[in-house]
């Protein structure tokens, strides 16, 4: 992304960068630290333990082995979730600490915008966006991925809740509610971190009070 950030430096003077998790867009503007290598014995392990166990067993252990991770790491997303167990084991630290270095320099002025709305009107709209992907095809996406259910790629919100559907867990409608409850729970937490993070500029989610707080801030 840095490259093609400089690639795109050279024709314009502003570019930006929408999207991407929490994480990704601090690795952007600041960089990461070094973290502890690969463990393959100790990855093995912990994975034949999610595999046998499943997500309720994970979910307690990481909470109980790293609670800043259960606080502000992505806990919905099974492979964030075993790396940040294998991080601790090996170091004794949490993944997140060491992810709060001195941001490294980078050769462009950043300017950190969060699109803002009240919290009932969020939550409407992600009911409402669940419900659009449903009649589009959710379930039947799901369905034919639930062959290969057990990839780390499929182990997130929208495809794991109809996965226990297929095995009888709830019914569709408790499906439906518990991939709407979810995706609340996941937006909850992104905008906990987006609060913690230095120099955000959390901004009415309409295209005019956006543009009119890139203009104040950049002085254009």
């Amino acid at each position: 992304a840095l490259e093609k950030a400089a690639d795109l430096f050279k024709d314009n003077d502003f570019i930006v960068l929408a999207g991407g998790t929490g994480l990704y867009i601090k690795a952007f503007c600041e960089g990461l630290d070094a973290v502890a290598p690969p463990d393959p014995k100790l990855r093995e392990s912990l994975q034949q333990q999610y595999d046998a166990q499943g997500f309720d067993w994970l979910k307690k252990t990481v909470e109980s082995a790293d609670p800043l991770f259960a606080l502000h790491g992505e806990m919905q997303n099974p492979r964030r979730m075993l790396r940040a167990l294998e991080v601790m084991h090996t170091t004794g630290h949490s993944i997140l600490e060491m992810h709060a270095g001195t941001p490294k320099p980078r050769p462009f002025n950043i300017l950190s915008v969060c699109l803002d709305m009240p919290r009932p009107k969020l939550y409407q709209r992600i009911n409402q966006r669940v419900l659009q992907m449903v009649e589009e095809g959710l379930e039947e996406e799901a369905r034919a991925l639930y062959p290969y259910k057990h990839l780390n790629a499929l182990q997130t919100v929208g495809y794991k809740e109809w996965f226990e559907y297929f095995e009888g867990q709830y019914t569709r409608e408790e499906t439906i509610e518990r991939v709407a409850k979810h995706t609340r729970h996941y937006a909850k937490r992104q905008i906990t971190w987006f609060k913690k993070q230095q120099g955000m500029h959390f901004v009415e989610a309409s295209f005019p009070a956006v543009i009119q707080t890139i203009i104040q801030k950049l002085k254009i």
